[in-house]
């Protein structure tokens, strides 16, 4: 179609439109009918308004779960490390007992000559809350632990938060988060 055709339709098609309607008003006698050619100001802002409100609370449940899976994830790599501590010392790894020291930052995985194998920083804002005890032995082939007779209790927090999480450390060695 051309432009010139076109143009010469639509006015056809809403001529033809119109009419239906007026046939329609006339044959169920609606009366003072009238037809909205948009939203109202009043529409508009309520609309824009919610959309608002719902983005911003899906931000903060957002970076709620976001702030939640980071200390999750940073327990699991403490948890990771006590567990790679407990397996080599029951499989006799260079035949010796293997540690992981504490401090508040940071955790180390050493063997009984203070070889540090692998090191976990932890991300910043968090620290590691151990009590008095600054390493964790595994002995030789049962992989129990002595300090923790009763069994320990790590806590990881988030620095200004009330986020925390807590790793318990079995007699057996058994690491449970």
């Amino acid at each position: 179609m051309t432009n010139l055709q076109s143009n010469t339709i639509s006015p056809i098609i809403i001529r033809f439109v119109n009419l239906y309607i007026n046939k329609f008003i006339r044959k169920f006698k609606i009366e003072n009918l009238s037809f909205s050619s948009g939203f109202s100001l009043m529409e508009v802002l309520v609309a824009i308004s919610l959309v608002g409100l719902m983005s911003v609370g899906s931000m903060i449940a957002y970076g709620r779960v976001r702030q939640q899976e980071e200390l999750s994830s940073t327990v699991s790599q403490i948890a990771q490390l006590l567990n790679l501590a407990r397996v080599r010392s029951v499989a006799g790894d260079n035949d010796s007992t293997w540690k992981v020291v504490l401090t508040s930052t940071v955790v180390f995985l050493q063997d009984d000559t203070n070889t540090t194998f692998e090191q976990y920083a932890l991300p910043t804002g968090f620290n590691l809350d151990f009590g008095s005890i600054t390493q964790v032995e595994f002995r030789r082939a049962s992989g129990r632990v002595d300090v923790c007779e009763p069994g320990c209790i790590l806590t990881v927090e988030r620095t200004g938060s009330t986020d925390t999480h807590q790793l318990g450390i079995l007699y057996t060695g058994v690491v449970e988060y």
